[in-house]
């Protein structure tokens, strides 16, 4: 299965600027008492501008006839690959984290228990995996980080007043976090019920080390200090 590492690259580097972006609007009031607004707000700029470009990388579904290290395309290798050979290692707790009800779960591995019904069933958990994908029809989020993306990252549009007032508003980091923990998941289960790989978490957050930072430039001094630092900071959302 190495078509699930390019993407889940992609999902591992979407988590990283977030924590970045994260660990910066914990330590917001003290980064501006020590006047270094400027500097960590340039970099939490960049880091949800890069979290909004590889979230559209992640969730890219146009020009279905080229290859991308997108959620849609893995989709499409999990469908050529799955075969009654991988039914018994589906896991319902895993599906159930992708957003799919229970009950149809339980229906789903009971239907794949029997040979001659593979194939309709089959082709209904491809079905239930692609609905429950957030996709800009189904997402009000996803579509935010889409026009985003296409107005203001990459093309530099002359906009009007009102595409500039609703740009503004991006969705939450807490959106943002959501639609990361879909695609996170979704490469798990690919995993899990394919096999052939484990896909291995980051040692330090991310946000660990962004908070390492802000301590050292903040220059918080004495063991004691750092560490009661660096639990309050990051116990913070």
């Amino acid at each position: 299965m190495k078509a699930v590492l390019p993407v889940w690259h992609n999902v591992y580097w979407a988590k990283a600027v977030i924590q970045m972006y994260e660990a910066i609007a914990a330590c917001a009031s003290e980064v501006n008492e020590a006047k270094r607004g400027l500097f960590f707000g340039t970099v939490q700029r960049l880091a949800i501008n890069d979290a909004v470009i590889t979230l559209c990388k992640l969730y890219d579904a146009s020009n279905k006839y080229s290859d991308k290290h997108a959620l849609p395309d893995l989709h499409k290798v999990f469908a050529s690959t799955f075969s009654p050979h991988h039914a018994p290692l589906l896991s319902e707790e895993r599906l159930i984290a992708l957003g799919i009800q229970k009950e149809k779960v339980t229906n789903l591995l009971t239907s794949l228990s029997s040979p001659d019904a593979f194939d309709p069933t089959k082709a209904r958990l491809l079905r239930l995996l692609e609905c429950a994908r957030p996709s800009e029809g189904s997402s009000s989020s996803l579509k935010k980080i889409f026009d985003y993306r296409n107005k203001i990252g990459a093309h530099q549009e002359q906009l009007t007043a009102e595409a500039k007032n609703k740009l503004r508003l991006l969705p939450s980091i807490d959106e943002m976090d959501e639609l990361w923990l879909w695609a996170d998941n979704f490469c798990k289960f690919v995993v899990s019920t394919l096999g052939g790989y484990v896909l291995h978490p980051s040692g330090r957050s991310t946000k660990t080390a962004t908070l390492n930072v802000v301590a050292k430039i903040l220059d918080i001094d004495g063991a004691e200090n750092y560490l009661a630092f660096m639990k309050e900071k990051s116990k913070q959302p």
